[in-house]
């Protein structure tokens, strides 16, 4: 995204970042987990994964939000570099903001809003697990310069790079559950 400086202003970047803190909250609200894109796509990629058809709207909510956006205003262009730091932490603030009181409800909760049970993380410690998923999405991400949950919304665009990054991705999520299977049995 290219950011004109001179007449830049934060609320923007906020109010994104608010929207993206209530969406998020309100999953974990209604259905007692985290939304997390490549989770969504992965469990959707599984046989028989329960609430395909939430995890597929809360998608397919991703995919349709910027058309209706462009019904009523010009989307910004959209590059693969990352943007400046100020959007970024406006944006990050706005999501924090809005999402803490909601999140803090739910920790205190066993049920969610629709009667499903609260799932959300509750392991503390570092294991090499997670380091080296971490460092895998970071390297990922650095390399892409996009985030999977972006990139499934520039899908719309058409755009060459973003379809060879969601197969990439797919292709990712596909290795690491069969390895998950094997690793199993």
């Amino acid at each position: 995204m290219n950011i004109d400086w001179l007449n830049f202003t934060p609320w923007s970047s906020l109010a994104g970042g608010a929207l993206i803190g209530l969406a998020a909250s309100l999953f974990v609200v209604a259905n007692g987990r985290i939304a997390g894109i490549s989770g969504l796509i992965g469990s959707l990629l599984q046989r028989g994964s329960e609430g395909a058809g939430e995890k597929a709207l809360f998608l397919l909510g991703l995919l349709v939000a910027p058309l209706l956006w462009g019904l009523f205003a010009a989307l910004p262009p959209i590059e693969f570099q990352s943007g400046g730091g100020g959007v970024v932490a406006a944006r990050r603030w706005g999501a924090i903001g809005v999402a803490i009181g909601p999140l803090t409800w739910a920790r205190h909760q066993s049920r969610s809003l629709l009667g499903k049970p609260m799932q959300l993380p509750t392991k503390r410690e570092l294991d090499p697990r997670l380091i080296g998923g971490s460092l895998l999405f970071g390297i990922g991400w650095g390399i892409a310069g996009i985030c999977p949950g972006p990139a499934v919304a520039i899908l719309l665009t058409g755009r060459w790079q973003a379809i060879v990054f969601m197969l990439a991705m797919l292709a990712g999520m596909l290795l690491f559950t069969a390895l998950e299977t094997r690793r199993n049995h």
